[in-house]
């Protein structure tokens, strides 16, 4: 099953694709959300991606993930759980790519997580 993970941000969203355990990074989404939306659901679509993993944080950019995840899932029309992206830029950051794909990395992290962790997330 393919999924896409992502890292959401206000300015940018990091981008990944996993099938089977193997994942690659996708180019970071930049600009405004408005102009994100059409976007992913092109990369679902294209990428006959089947379930969406979405970083949380805490805090209040809790709220922004949880508020993106809920209008993603209803656009998309997949499956879109919650998982914790605590520290993920962080260890993206240590692996030193460049800084224009960190946070693509990040979410090459995040889906690590989502298989390490047995897939025991929190759907929205």
């Amino acid at each position: 099953m393919r999924v896409l993970g992502i890292d959401p941000g206000k300015k940018n969203i990091g981008l990944a694709i996993g099938e089977k355990g193997i994942i690659e990074t996708l180019p970071v989404l930049t600009g405004s959300l408005k102009k994100a939306y059409p976007a992913l659901e092109k990369i679902a679509e294209g990428e006959n991606i089947k379930k969406v993993i979405v970083g949380i944080s805490e805090g209040k950019s809790a709220e922004f993930s949880r508020k993106f995840a809920n209008r993603l899932k209803n656009i998309l029309q997949l499956p879109v759980v919650l998982i914790n992206e605590t520290l993920t830029t962080f260890e993206a950051k240590k692996l030193r790519p460049k800084r224009k794909v960190v946070d693509s990395v990040a979410a090459a992290l995040l889906l690590k997580k989502y298989w390490q962790k047995g897939r025991r997330v929190v759907n929205v």
